[in-house]
């Protein structure tokens, strides 16, 4: 089912009805079409956020997806969107699995639940994928186009983190990526691919623009990161989970291109850290007051936008002591060195582990300090940390 729509600043907008399938089923029922399974189903340990004043959960166990790169022939990706199209079906894993709230703008969402929550607008079982059709096509590419790919965290551990699989199944350097425009326009995410892209040629599609390619080469997520949760009070350990493995590539690309470089922090200021932001955050919290105690045991407040990523996995790799709100810019912990304490600082208590997975992983001390919301169901919302406990957290 295709419906057309006109806007007046680019080439029709199409929005397709389609059944949605993974990749191991589609590739199996359609020939010239083929899945590669590179790393098989194996057991991970899940590390559960460990609370201020509450006794720890012991680390899990579950099971990875299988990981592969998957050859799709005739294919139509879509930039920002996890969305590939081919043979009249949409080809989307965490999509058919059903279990987590996607909110991809490759497909229509509606409002659900209430006001500020969305989800894929669907018929019965079909999904309604929106695109830009440009008329551009490739004869061989290799896509890296994903939701969120603006983000810093969900840039480095679900895109980047393909290149480990890209390596490891040894596709052609002559094959070009197909990569989302943003990763250009921001410096640090363009340094990052850069740095992991070696003398590959890449092509950058705009949000939404559509290409078509002969032979698709797809990785697949390396983690498993949910996009979105129906529930954040009902989080399990097993909902995320990492590959120790793919976070260890990473961390030996990023720190071999930080050889040599010094700190951007002197050697006597470089130990303790409290990150911050320069430009307007998301959320709020009473951050001056806690960079006054911080200040006064010896933590030096870095602002990492200022620096570029080489310096900035630099800077991360040498500390023994970050301090920072749950964001992006604790990315950069896959540099610390094993046995670096990290304290996040955080609007709600929900074990939701997208950094408390790479700690363990690494070996990181990491516990977060839970502040007061006035909005405990939103993960943007602002909050205030008790001035006296942060104080008694850095007497330890």
């Amino acid at each position: 089912m295709l419906f057309f729509r006109k806007n007046k600043d680019r080439p029709q907008r199409r929005v397709r009805c389609l059944a949605v399938t993974d990749f191991k089923h589609f590739c199996s029922r359609n020939k010239n079409c083929s899945l590669k399974i590179l790393f098989r189903q194996q057991e991970t340990a899940v590390y559960p956020v460990s609370f201020i004043d509450e006794e720890s959960s012991k680390p899990g166990v579950c099971k990875t997806h299988e990981q592969y790169i998957a050859s799709v022939s005739n294919a139509r990706i879509i930039g920002s969107s996890n969305v590939i199209i081919a043979n009249k079906r949409i080809i989307y894993d965490l999509l058919k699995g059903g279990r987590f709230r996607i909110t991809d703008p490759g497909l229509i969402l509606r409002k659900c639940h209430h006001a500020e929550m969305r989800a894929p607008r669907r018929l019965g079982m079909l999904y309604f994928a929106a695109y830009y059709d440009f008329g551009t096509s490739f004869d061989k590419a290799v896509s890296l186009f994903g939701n969120y790919s603006w983000n810093f965290y969900h840039f480095i551990y679900e895109i980047a983190q393909k290149f480990y699989l890209i390596d490891a199944a040894n596709i052609p350097e002559d094959i070009p990526l197909l990569v989302d425009a943003v990763v250009k326009k921001v410096p640090q995410l363009n340094e990052i691919f850069d740095l992991l892209k070696g003398n590959r040629k890449a092509y950058f599609l705009e949000e939404l623009e559509s290409c078509r390619v002969e032979t698709l080469y797809y990785p697949s997520f390396v983690h498993q990161i949910p996009p979105n949760f129906w529930d954040m009070n009902k989080i399990a350990d097993e909902d995320c989970y990492f590959d120790g493995n793919g976070l260890r590539y990473l961390r030996s690309r990023f720190l071999d291109y930080a050889k040599g470089v010094e700190s951007p922090l002197s050697t006597q200021t470089a130990n303790k850290i409290f990150i911050s932001r320069k430009v307007t955050q998301n959320r709020s919290y009473n951050e001056d007051e806690l960079i006054k105690i911080a200040c006064q045991y010896g933590y030096t407040v870095v602002y990492p936008e200022q620096y570029s990523i080489r310096e900035q996995f630099a800077l991360f790799s040498q500390v023994d002591s970050i301090i920072a709100a749950s964001g992006a810019a604790l990315s950069n912990i896959v540099c610390c060195k094993p046995g670096c304490k990290i304290l996040v600082l955080t609007s709600s208590h929900w074990n939701l582990t997208v950094f408390s997975n790479i700690a363990g992983h690494l070996n990181l001390d990491m516990e977060y300090l839970c502040g007061k919301t006035d909005n405990p169901n939103n993960v943007q919302s602002g909050f205030v940390i008790d001035a006296g406990i942060f104080r008694k957290v850095l007497n330890k």
